[in-house]
């Protein structure tokens, strides 16, 4: 179900290891996804619904951090609430 909803926000990869999500995202910079609704609205998202989240940059790969996150389902509840405030 994680992987599920972790695709259709867009991202690539999916790590939660020592109680840190990271989500990478597309590696192509130039990727129309940047200009999506969908990445809009994670925007919008991580600005107004948490303060565990940040965003890197490692080489060209974005990457969605996310602190205190220590269970499966925990990560379930977070990629849910970002997919209902996008839909």
């Amino acid at each position: 179900r994680c992987r599920k909803l972790s695709v259709q926000l867009g991202f690539e990869k999916v790590l939660l290891k020592n109680d840190t999500l990271k989500c990478f995202f597309v590696s192509n910079p130039d990727s129309p996804y940047f200009q999506s609704e969908t990445f809009t609205g994670i925007l919008q998202f991580l600005q107004k619904g948490t303060n565990k989240a940040k965003l890197k940059q490692v080489g060209k790969n974005g990457i969605l951090v996310v602190d205190d996150v220590k269970t499966m389902s925990a990560l379930f509840e977070f990629l849910t609430r970002m997919h209902k405030s996008i839909a």
